[in-house]
């Protein structure tokens, strides 16, 4: 949105998982699942308030949580809403 675009901002959201299995592979499942939930869904996501008129995927990523047993997957998406 252009800068002095008043009615509209854009928001960071991350998303969390965390999965115990011996592998990341159901860790990256669940990241897929979400990604394929919220990545350029806008049509399929209503608010009560505002449009949301983008949400795309900006980053991801899946390590091993500082415990050594817990996979950890952080997604994060740009939403732009308009007010």
């Amino acid at each position: 949105f252009p800068s002095h675009d008043t009615n509209a901002a854009i928001y960071r959201v991350a998303v969390n998982v965390w999965d115990r299995s011996a592998s990341i592979e159901n860790a990256l499942d669940i990241m897929a699942a979400v990604k394929s939930a919220l990545h350029r869904q806008e049509s399929n996501i209503t608010m009560d308030l505002n449009t949301l008129v983008m949400i795309h995927l900006v980053a991801e990523n899946c390590f091993l949580d500082a415990d050594g047993t817990t996979w950890h997957g952080i997604l994060e998406f740009d939403t732009h809403i308009q007010f």
